[in-house]
């Protein structure tokens, strides 16, 4: 069985499971598109043999922490850029054989597999209001857009564009790049001359356009800007 789920929402799954397998209504996407980790939920039948396992964009292995209160087994996987595109999982339980009158007569093993894929996340880009160019992570030493691996080649336009609090243009992406302008690049905190800038409050625009997939409309350059607290 296959389904698909809108990853950019928290789906929520309101049916318990009634002893007829894995069931789509039963699994729930939680911070698909908005955080480093995305959690799986799934309810599972009763009477579970074994663990519920995860087949993660082709990579088995993973396997469930299970709730038997609530019949409820849950995965969470580390997707700091959020690219997990298809799950598939798999269950095995005991399931009761009742006749006519109500009574168990037997017990048989079932199984079942069902595979989810994860829509797309959206290419929005994210930006951070800190860097730290000297010290810390290395992650926060330089300033820019955030953005999903998936989306690092579908940018027909991107430019990054700091100024200082006085209107003074300190840097440009474009400036690197001339004509062509359309990769992400990262501001690490120097002027265009590349000496280090003092410590202090900038000001940003960031300016973008997606391509155009077959089939979609195209896409508006997206223009955004705020503030940014460069610290050494």
């Amino acid at each position: 069985m296959q389904i698909r789920l809108f990853s950019r929402y928290i789906l929520v799954a309101i049916f318990a499971a009634m002893g007829c397998g894995l069931s789509a209504q039963n699994i729930e996407v939680e911070n698909a598109c908005a955080a480093e980790t995305t959690t799986f939920k799934i309810s599972t039948p009763e009477n579970l043999l074994g663990d519920v396992t995860f087949v993660i964009d082709g990579v088995p292995g993973y396997i469930a922490e299970s709730n038997d209160e609530e019949n409820e087994n849950t995965l969470s996987v580390k997707d700091t850029i959020n690219t997990i595109r298809t799950i598939v999982v798999s269950a095995l339980w005991e399931e009761e054989v009742i006749d006519t009158t109500g009574e168990v007569i037997d017990t048989v093993t079932k199984t079942d597999t069902l595979m989810v894929d994860i829509e797309e996340c959206p290419c929005d880009v994210m930006m951070p209001n800190i860097f730290t160019p000297d010290v810390g992570e290395v992650i926060n030493r330089t300033f820019g857009g955030m953005y999903r691996d998936p989306c690092f080649t579908r940018y027909e336009k991107f430019n990054l564009r700091i100024y200082s609090r006085s209107g003074k243009q300190v840097f440009d992406s474009c400036d690197t790049q001339g004509i062509d302008c359309k990769t992400p690049m990262k501001w690490d905190g120097k002027s265009t001359s590349g000496k280090d800038l003092p410590p202090d409050t900038y000001i940003y625009v960031l300016v973008y356009q997606i391509e155009t997939i077959e089939g979609e409309a195209e896409k508006e350059v997206v223009t955004e800007h705020g503030e940014v607290l460069l610290l050494r």
